[in-house]
């Protein structure tokens, strides 16, 4: 609450730095959600201490999550979630094109890089290693022997209705990679 709701909309011209009460969070376990992942661009809205908040708040209450690290260390240990539900394996992997107001840079090497999982343009000078890293995650996935391999990645152009080239270009590789569920 000290830090101010959002109170700006996409349209009106003020940057938007999402920012919701706890019991938002209370709400979506409430309705029915066993997982969301943090992997968006809008995970650094409210800083560094803005997203381990988050991670908290929901670790708190008991709404499972993923696609948001508080440290290297942690990245490496959860960057596959794996989830068994009713018998069936799933390993769920979480990526965002990036976040609001900072580059790549922050993400790849940068003082972000444990924060989440980020995929780049094609074009980008850190595709490969990018692509290398996903190459990773789907191998740790794979060695958990999941029925499922689950990629819930945050991408696209806001406001168009088909895919653009950036997206195909990740589900190609997540589906030559192994994914069963984009």
């Amino acid at each position: 609450e000290k830090e101010g709701y959002t109170s700006s909309n996409y349209g009106d011209g003020k940057a938007l730095y999402l920012n919701f009460p706890d019991e938002f969070a209370t709400d979506v376990k409430n309705a029915g959600y066993d997982l969301v992942t943090l992997a968006n661009n809008h995970i650094l809205d409210k800083g560094r201490e803005g997203a381990l908040r988050t991670i908290n708040v929901l670790d708190g209450i008991g709404l499972d999550n993923t696609g948001r690290y508080r440290s290297a260390e942690e990245k490496a240990d959860e960057r596959v979630k794996i989830i068994e539900n009713d018998g069936i394996k799933f390993a769920v992997l979480s990526y965002t094109y990036g976040s609001n107001y900072y580059t790549e840079e922050h993400f790849i090497g940068g003082d972000f890089a444990y924060v989440t999982s980020v995929l780049v343009p094609p074009e980008s000078e850190n595709f490969s290693a990018v692509k290398e890293s996903v190459h990773l995650d789907f191998e740790e996935a794979k060695s958990h022997n999941p029925d499922i391999i689950l990629v819930l990645p945050h991408m696209g152009t806001q406001f168009l209705d088909a895919p653009d080239e950036y997206q195909k270009t990740w589900c190609g590789i997540f589906k030559e990679y192994g994914a069963d569920i984009i």
